[in-house]
C-alpha cells in the first residue's frame, strides 16, 4: 500500500490542474513518472491521479490522455501486477467511458476568477520552485521531494 502521504498529495495537485491554475504539463509529467517502471503502488497512485484530473486531461490534452490509457493497457496485460491493481485499471477505465461523471473537473458551485484573470502556473516535477510572492514561503520547494520520498 502506498505511503497515505502520497496518495493524499496527488489529488492536492491534480485539482489546481483542473482550475487552471497549475499548467496540465504536471499532470503529464506525473503520470509519466508514475507509468514508467510500474508497480503496483505506483499504479495505484496513477490510478488515483487520473481519476481526478482524467477529465481535464481528455479534454485539454487527448494526446496526453490517450498516452497514459495506452501505458494503463500494457501495465494491465503483464502478469508483474496485483489482482487488485488490475480491477483499479478496470475500474478507471470504465470512469473513462463514463466520461468521469463521478469526477467533474470542476466542483458544482465553485467561485473562480475570471478566466482572463487567470495564470496558469507553468511548474515542472523536478525543478526547485522559488517562491517570490512574499508570505507564502521562504524556502524553494521540490514537488519531488514531496510526491516520492
Amino acid at each position: 500500500m502506498p505511503c497515505k502521504l502520497t496518495l493524499s498529495t496527488t489529488p492536492f495537485i491534480a485539482h489546481p490542474v483542473n482550475q487552471g491554475i497549475a499548467h496540465e504539463l504536471i499532470a503529464h509529467q506525473i503520470l509519466v513518472l508514475l507509468l514508467e517502471r510500474p508497480t503496483d503502488d505506483s499504479i495505484e497512485i496513477a490510478v488515483g491521479f487520473t481519476r481526478e484530473v482524467g477529465a481535464f486531461v481528455q479534454e485539454n490534452s487527448p494526446r496526453v490522455n490517450a498516452t497514459a490509457f495506452e501505458r494503463f493497457r500494457a501495465v494491465l496485460n503483464k502478469d508483474s501486477i496485483g489482482h487488485p491493481v488490475q480491477y483499479m485499471i478496470e475500474v478507471l477505465m470504465q470512469a473513462r467511458k463514463d466520461k468521469y461523471k463521478d469526477n467533474p473537473v470542476l466542483p458544482e458551485g465553485l467561485n473562480r476568477v475570471e478566466e482572463e484573470e487567470q495564470i496558469a502556473h507553468e511548474i515542472q516535477l523536478e525543478e526547485d520552485l522559488k517562491v517570490v510572492e512574499e508570505g507564502l514561503s521562504m524556502y524553494p520547494i521540490c514537488y519531488t521531494s514531496i510526491l516520492f520520498k
